[in-house]
C-alpha cells in the first residue's frame, strides 16, 4: 500500500474494510493498493506455514496457480484463497461418503450433458496445462464439477477427473484414488484423451437484440433454422415490452465459419 505522498505502507499498518478500501490504521487516511514483492521490509510476508495449517497444502497450491497467468504480477488475497478452498470441499463432499467405504456409489449409465463436461474438460485442462494457463484450467475444472455434483455419473468419469485435478490438488485426488482401490499412485495411470463427438453441444443460447441492446436469450437447437429461429424469438418476446409488430428486419449473426446462430438483432422502424 502506498499514501499519496507515494511512501510505502506496511500492510500490518492497513486495514481494508468490507468495500475494498485500505486506510492507514494511525491516520486513517485512505491508500492504494500497489502490487510489490514479498519483503520483510514491508512486511507483507504470507508465511505457507499458516496457509497450509488453516487450508491445506492443496488449497495453497491451486489458489497459487489460480491468481492469475504465470508472467503477471498479482497481489496477494488472503480472503480469495477461500474460493478454492470451498471447491476442493465441494469434490470431497461429491465424491466421498459416512460409510466404511468412504467413496461415492457410481452410477452404471450417465446423461449425455455429464459426458460433454468431462470432455470438454479434458480439452481445456489439458491444452492450458501445456500452455502454462493454469488459472483458467482450473475454471474449467469448477465448471465440470458444477455440471456433474448433481448428476449421477460413472466411475470412469469419476477417475477421469480424479486424473484432472491431480495436477492442481495432488493430495485430495490420491486419496481418493486410493479409495477407489487402485494400488499403484496416479501418477501413474495415463493422461485422459477427449472425444470429439462429445465436444459439440446439442442447443446453445442465442443473444436477441432489438435495435442494438441486448433484451434477452433463447435456447435453441445448432441446426435450427433461420425460419424457425424468428419464430422462437418472436415467441419469446411476445410477453414482454418489446413484443414485435410484424414489420421489423431480422438480422441473425453466426459464429465463424458455420451455421450455428450467435445473436440475432431486430430492427425496428
Amino acid at each position: 500500500f502506498k499514501d499519496s505522498r507515494g511512501s510505502l505502507v506496511p500492510s500490518d499498518q492497513v486495514t481494508v474494510k468490507e468495500d475494498g478500501t485500505a486506510v492507514h490504521n494511525e491516520s486513517g487516511e485512505e491508500l492504494e493498493q500497489i502490487i510489490a514483492k514479498m519483503s520483510k521490509s514491508l512486511r507483507n510476508v504470507v508465511n505457507p506455514d499458516d496457509v497450509i495449517r488453516d487450508y491445506g497444502a492443496d488449497t495453497l497450491r491451486l489458489y497459487e496457480m489460480f491468481m492469475g497467468p504465470l508472467e503477471m504480477s498479482k497481489p496477494w488475497d488472503s480472503k480469495a484463497i477461500i474460493g478454492c478452498f470451498r471447491f476442493l470441499k465441494k469434490v470431497y463432499t461429491v465424491f466421498s461418503t459416512d460409510d466404511d467405504k468412504g467413496i461415492r456409489d457410481f452410477a452404471k449409465e450417465e446423461s449425455d450433458d455429464v459426458k460433454r463436461a468431462l470432455h470438454k474438460a479434458i480439452k481445456k485442462v489439458g491444452e492450458d496445462i501445456d500452455g502454462f494457463r493454469f488459472n483458467t484450467g482450473i475454471s474449467a475444472l469448477m465448471e465440470c464439477l458444477n455440471e456433474i455434483a448433481s448428476k449421477e455419473f460413472t466411475r470412469e468419469t469419476g477417475e477421469t477427473f480424479l486424473l484432472l485435478l491431480a495436477p492442481y490438488a495432488p493430495h485430495l485426488a490420491e486419496e481418493f484414488w486410493n479409495r477407489l482401490g487402485h494400488e499403484k499412485s496416479l501418477s501413474h495411470a495415463p493422461w485422459p484423451q477427449y472425444e470429439e463427438k462429445w465436444l459439440k453441444d446439442d442447443s446453445i443460447k442465442v443473444v436477441i437484440q432489438v435495435n442494438g441492446k441486448k433484451r434477452g436469450l433463447v435456447a435453441v437447437a445448432t441446426d435450427i433454422s433461420e425460419d424457425s429461429l424468428k419464430n422462437l424469438v418472436t415467441e419469446e418476446l411476445s410477453s414482454t415490452q418489446y413484443k414485435l409488430s410484424g414489420a421489423e428486419r431480422f438480422i441473425t449473426v453466426f459464429q465463424k465459419g458455420t451455421k450455428i446462430p450467435k445473436l440475432v438483432n431486430i430492427i425496428q422502424k
